[in-house]
């Protein structure tokens, strides 16, 4: 009966850690977010800060790895260097939202402070066309075109734009919408 009982609080306390993490989100809809991956063979977890970089697309910025202790706590070694960054292409691999409760533990802030020199004005129109662009390479054609319409607004013979918008017409269905365009 020891036995048991040992086993089925080893068991709830194994799963209680797991449960709270979640790899079901897509990497592109993980813009501006925290992630880890699933846990490696060494019981630790990848984690880094997903964001836009307007020249080279969607990036990670790897932030270290952490593992989770029998009280749920994370316990981060984080990377010395955090100039370790990986373009994301288009993946299906799926990843886990940190939850905010779990930021101290990490020694994390909701948004980094180097954000700030990837971020833009958000109606810069080279930005909304990068993410235009990076929606149609996702395949995510109808979130590409609400993008590329505020740059048709802003600056209508954009360099590259016309075909942008054809592409995504395309993908949609709206052929003749696309010929037109082109």
């Amino acid at each position: 009966m020891k036995y048991i009982f040992m086993f089925l609080l080893l068991w709830s306390i194994g799963s209680k850690a797991q449960t709270e993490l979640q790899f079901n989100e897509s990497l592109i809809n993980c813009e501006d977010k925290w992630v880890t991956f699933p846990m490696k063979k060494d019981s630790t977890y990848n984690f880094g800060f997903i964001y836009l970089d307007n020249q080279a697309g969607l990036t990670l910025n790897v932030e270290g790895a952490f593992k989770i202790d029998e009280n749920g706590k994370y316990i981060a070694r984080k990377i010395n260097n955090s100039m370790v960054k990986h373009r994301i292409p288009p993946t299906r691999v799926l990843a886990a939202l940190i939850p905010a409760s779990k930021f101290a533990d990490l020694q994390i802030q909701n948004t980094p402070d180097w954000l700030k020199g990837y971020k833009t004005d958000e109606n810069d129109v080279h930005r909304l066309f990068r993410l235009g662009f990076v929606y149609n390479q996702w395949d995510l054609a109808d979130r590409a075109l609400v993008y590329l319409e505020k740059v048709k607004a802003i600056d209508p013979k954009y360099n590259g734009l016309i075909f942008e918008f054809a592409f995504a017409c395309n993908v949609l269905n709206q052929y003749e919408k696309a010929v037109f365009l082109l």
